[in-house]
């Protein structure tokens, strides 16, 4: 593929594929990150068009971008308040408490740090991202509708759940899934997603109350 740069057109001999181009879920797309992708491309570019000459420059920007990152840390410790809204924390810890249509298990919500993202399945957090064996990630599992993570290796019947929710004309995939870093990530092993990316529910067992649960996740308990 050719790719194209600050100083024009690079090779197209470069290729690039699997997960090195592809933004991972718990990167923010924020200017900084825009910023730097740039300067990585001209970083590429140089090293290619000028041989050994661009290694000085790629030297020269190294070392320029670390002491970016010192001054940086200096800012972010002595100005917080004026940056806190350039975090992952607040952009991927985004959640909805008190939510009518997310169910809570009694747990205490995980803790709100703008500087810092912790993944959590917490009802009304958005599902985190982990990295599948086939390679897509868990957040392409959702969107279409509801989705059902069952995440046991025993196996678990998640009819209570489809039953309902088919009656009540919602939605609703069951996604079986033996992987074991995703049920450590995920925290339970039954969790429901809603279409946009929201825990909905979670828990260790089919409830009895699956059909009270699909309802207040699709609005219609008051």
């Amino acid at each position: 593929n050719t790719i194209v740069g600050p100083l024009g057109r690079i090779r197209s001999a470069i290729q690039m594929a699997g997960v090195a181009v592809r933004l991972a879920p718990e990167q923010v797309i924020t200017g900084r990150f825009i910023r730097g992708q740039r300067m990585a491309g001209w970083v590429l570019q140089i090293s290619i068009e000028f041989g050994r000459e661009g290694a000085d420059v790629v030297s020269a920007f190294e070392e320029g971008n670390r002491l970016r990152e010192k001054a940086r840390a200096v800012i972010l410790r002595t100005r917080a308040k004026e940056f806190q809204h350039d975090s992952a924390g607040i952009e991927l810890g985004y959640r909805y408490e008190n939510s009518r249509i997310c169910v809570s298990d009694g747990s205490p919500p995980p803790p709100l740090d703008h500087g810092l993202y912790v993944p959590s399945t917490w009802p009304g957090v958005r599902a985190p991202h982990v990295w599948l064996r086939d390679g897509r990630s868990t957040l392409d599992l959702f969107g279409k509708g509801f989705t059902l993570l069952v995440l046991s290796s025993q196996g678990i019947d998640g009819s209570a759940f489809t039953d309902a929710a088919r009656q009540a004309g919602l939605p609703l995939d069951i996604v079986s899934l033996d992987e074991l870093q995703v049920r450590e990530v995920y925290e339970r092993p039954l969790v429901l997603v809603r279409p946009d990316g929201h825990v909905a529910w979670r828990g260790d067992a089919v409830p009895a109350n699956a059909a009270e649960i699909i309802d207040q996740v699709r609005g219609a308990r008051q």
